[in-house]
């Protein structure tokens, strides 16, 4: 909760932007159809929010089929007829990250999946129902979990619900989480607090068996602000990360955004003596492999991505959906955001 705002002043904040990003969700998924690129339609919803003077506190995340979480799409991709695609938005007033709210929504373009969505939406909603000041965690994780399962829908072990201002509080979509969530994030004895902003998320797969995601390739990063370093040695590399620091400061970016920066960056810079050829085509190997140092180095951390694997029984490829709210905690209970 900001120091610097009363309650009052926080939910009518935060119930102001809620409504605005739930108006941007319904365009932006009334756009999904056969055909449209997942790339642009990323693109073209951060502009949108931009334009209504919000700050786009993480970017668009895009998943189809069995992408499950944290994924801005840096290639261009056209759905097809069989995709189920998830997508989830969120923004602030600032960079501060006041006013900050989180939706996400599914959408099966063949109908195939809507039951999963409607099971998964039904589960979002049923945690909803019992947060609230010192709700634990956990009970809204077994309220989800066992929704699902009356629906028989199964879920992730190791992706979560959170709250807004701490990533690290977390909400599982099972009653018993992975060892790695109970053992580096907040949910055992963890409860709500008056103030707090929520995401309630629950992912559904049609898997028989809940089932732990993988990591994949990660698109979304933040600059390491925790540990105290020098800039890079390496000219090129030093380069880099100013930019980086310089543009994001502590907040999320995408790989795409900073592949568009470097575009735009003038002539004679030292970005474009680095990382251009005298063409102006990018040294595109020449930069992952710098950017890479940078994370290898941490001076960039990832926001993992994560996916399903190939069932090993059935040998086909699991899909997953994703529905998630805000809700404010009040001392009268909660309030759904968007």
């Amino acid at each position: 909760m900001s120091k610097y705002l009363s309650l009052k002043e926080i939910e009518d904040t935060a119930k102001i932007n809620g409504q605005l990003l739930t108006a941007i969700a319904k365009k932006t998924y009334e756009k999904i159809s056969i055909d449209v690129d997942i790339m642009q339609l990323a693109i073209d919803t951060e502009e949108m929010i931009k334009k209504c003077g919000k700050h786009v506190a993480s970017p668009m995340s895009i998943e189809v089929n069995n992408i499950v979480n944290n994924f801005a799409p840096m290639l261009p991709y056209k759905l097809t007829k069989d995709d189920i695609v998830s997508f989830a938005l969120t923004l602030a007033n600032d960079k501060s990250g006041v006013g900050i709210v989180k939706c996400a929504y599914s959408n099966s373009l063949s109908g195939l999946h809507d039951d999963i969505i409607e099971g998964i939406n039904e589960a979002c909603l049923a945690g909803i129902r019992v947060s609230g000041p010192d709700a634990r965690f956990l009970d809204i994780s077994k309220e989800i979990h066992d929704t699902l399962q009356s629906l028989g829908i199964a879920t992730l072990t190791n992706i979560c619900g959170h709250s807004l201002q701490n990533a690290k509080r977390v909400i599982p979509c099972v009653k018993y989480p992975s060892s790695n969530i109970l053992n580096n994030y907040e949910c055992i004895d963890a409860k709500m607090k008056v103030g707090e902003t929520f995401s309630i998320e629950v992912f559904g797969t049609d898997a028989a068996d809940d089932q732990e995601a993988t990591i994949g390739y990660p698109t979304m990063y933040f600059v390491n602000r925790v540990e105290s370093k020098r800039p890079p040695r390496l000219p090129s590399l030093r380069t880099l990360y100013q930019l980086i620091s310089k543009k994001y400061q502590s907040n999320i970016f995408s790989l795409r955004d900073l592949q568009a920066t470097l575009d735009n960056s003038y002539q004679g810079s030292n970005i474009r003596k680095y990382f251009f050829n005298k063409d102006n085509t990018m040294r595109q190997k020449y930069f992952d492999t710098q950017f890479r140092r940078l994370i290898k180095e941490t001076y960039i951390n990832s926001l993992y991505g994560a996916k399903l694997q190939q069932n090993q029984l059935t040998g086909n490829m699991n899909v997953v959906a994703h529905i998630g709210h805000s809700i404010l905690i009040t001392d009268k209970g909660c309030t759904i955001l968007c």
